[in-house]
């Protein structure tokens, strides 16, 4: 059906509004969207942009999944943030609001979790839960007692199983910093 409204869109060039709930859906339908909360609009950009670089957690958490850790900010720069967390220090994409000692939250995607360490925002966990879907492999990442992430593995090759031990790293560019209200 998506293919069907991209093609009668694209033959009739006509400004076309969609409203639906399914994020996916709007994701690939869009050239612009909104996001609304209780009739305001929270975010407007395109796709890219909204998934990205959400405009506050709200935002962040409708249009999908998202890890949040609570942090604090350490320091800022031209190049980005230093966080200190319960994963230890993260540094994250220059965010223009964030100022030393801000509480802010740190977010990051499944998808953005990469397996494996690369000396900048790894840390270690233990996995809670497997779940192979075929493309796809979900994994529950404890990273202290009874606190866990959310990852996801592209094209899973090896066997993990629950109770081992993982390392894993989240890129800086990543890594969401965003005021905690």
């Amino acid at each position: 059906m998506r293919e069907e409204i991209r093609r009668i869109h694209a033959q009739t060039k006509i400004t076309t509004i969609y409203v639906t709930h399914d994020q996916k859906e709007a994701l690939s339908l869009a050239t612009r969207m909104a996001v609304l909360r209780d009739g305001v609009i929270e975010q407007i950009g395109d796709p890219r942009t909204v998934y990205r670089s959400p405009a506050n957690r709200f935002v962040a958490d409708f249009i999908g999944e998202t890890n949040w850790i609570e942090a604090e900010v350490q320091s800022t720069s031209a190049d980005g943030v230093m966080l200190r967390t319960e994963l230890g220090n993260i540094s994250a994409a220059a965010s223009p609001t964030a100022k030393a000692g801000d509480k802010v939250w740190l977010g990051f995607r499944p998808e953005a979790v990469q397996i494996g360490t690369n000396g900048n925002n790894s840390f270690g966990t233990t996995i809670a839960h497997v779940s192979y879907l075929g493309e796809v492999e979900q994994y529950g990442l404890e990273y202290r007692p009874g606190k866990t992430i959310k990852a996801f593995e592209q094209n899973p090759v090896e066997i993990r199983r629950v109770g081992s031990a993982l390392n894993v790293h989240v890129r800086p560019q990543d890594c969401l910093v965003l005021p905690r209200d």
